[in-house]
């Protein structure tokens, strides 16, 4: 297929907190709930990896609960701290809604070896 075939796909800048909530999937699961403060979100994340040659594994978790903003939901580790303010070392996350799918950024602080929550996901239905 050529790229000239393809339409681009707008991210939502303004989404509602109800398009944010539900179980989305890729390598790893995330739910997203209402949070407890008001206009927040609650995110649950776990991801687990198995090496082929060693059966052993590595997870990463997130759990946080984090406010949208200008259509973007950033945090770093539980929330409390903003994604810009993070010290070194901490899991900062970055997710934006693009049609359909949840796209999510991570600096590869959020578990183990070969754990990062960075991809596409999509909404379980």
């Amino acid at each position: 297929m050529l790229s000239s075939a393809l339409s681009p796909i707008a991210r939502n800048s303004s989404p509602k907190l109800r398009d944010w909530i539900g179980a989305w999937s890729s390598h790893g699961e995330i739910a997203i709930s209402r949070g407890n403060r008001r206009g927040s979100l609650a995110i649950e994340g776990l991801q687990v990896y198995t090496f082929p040659a060693t059966r052993d594994t590595s997870n990463g978790e997130l759990g946080a609960e984090a406010t949208p903003a200008g259509g973007i939901l950033a945090f770093a580790d539980d929330g409390s701290i903003p994604f810009d303010k993070a010290e070194e070392g901490s899991c900062q996350v970055r997710m934006q809604l693009i049609g359909a799918l949840l796209l999510v950024e991570d600096n590869d602080g959020c578990g183990g070896i070969a754990i990062s929550f960075a991809g596409f996901y999509r909404r379980h239905r």
